[in-house]
C-alpha cells in the first residue's frame, strides 16, 4: 500500500515486459472485478492462503476448462498450453484445492467486500488520510 504505483504481473507477461499501473486505476480494475462477479455467476474469486511446502505457492493461474492454461510466476516467467492433459490435470487439482477452501473465503459477498476493502484503502491513500 505504500507504493504509488502497483505491479500488475498478468499485464506485464501479455506485455513482456514489467508494467506498473497506478492506485487508481487498480481501483478502476478491483471495481471491474466485482462487476464481473456479480454479471457472470461463473466468474469467482477468492481470497486463500496455502502452506509454505505448495508446490503452486506464489504462482498465478488463469485456467478456462477445456480450453486453456496460463501460469505465471512473480519474474514474469509464464508457460501458455492449449494441451487438454496439461489443462485437465491442473484443473482437476485446483478444483480439488477450491473444494477444501472454507464456505467463508468462496462467500461472493464476503470477497466484495474484501475488495471493496481494498479500493477503500487505495482510496484513502490517494486522497491523503
Amino acid at each position: 500500500m505504500e507504493k504509488d504505483q502497483i505491479d500488475y504481473h498478468l499485464l506485464s507477461i501479455l506485455a513482456g515486459k514489467p508494467i506498473k499501473v497506478s492506485k487508481e486505476y487498480c481501483c478502476y480494475h478491483l471495481d471491474y472485478l466485482i462487476n464481473l462477479m456479480k454479471r457472470h455467476k461463473n466468474f469467482e474469486v477468492i481470497f486463500s492462503s496455502f502452506g509454505e511446502g505448495e508446490q503452486f505457492n506464489n504462482i498465478g493461474i488463469l485456467i478456462k476448462q477445456y480450453k486453456a492454461l496460463i501460469a505465471y510466476n512473480q519474474e514474469l516467467k509464464a508457460i501458455y498450453s492449449k494441451e487438454a492433459a496439461i489443462i485437465d490435470t491442473l484443473y482437476t487439482y485446483y478444483y480439488q484445492l477450491l473444494m477444501s477452501i472454507s464456505s467463508y473465503d468462496k462467500d461472493e459477498e464476503i470477497v466484495k467486500e474484501k475488495i471493496k476493502k481494498l479500493i477503500t484503502l487505495h482510496i484513502s491513500e490517494l486522497e491523503g488520510f
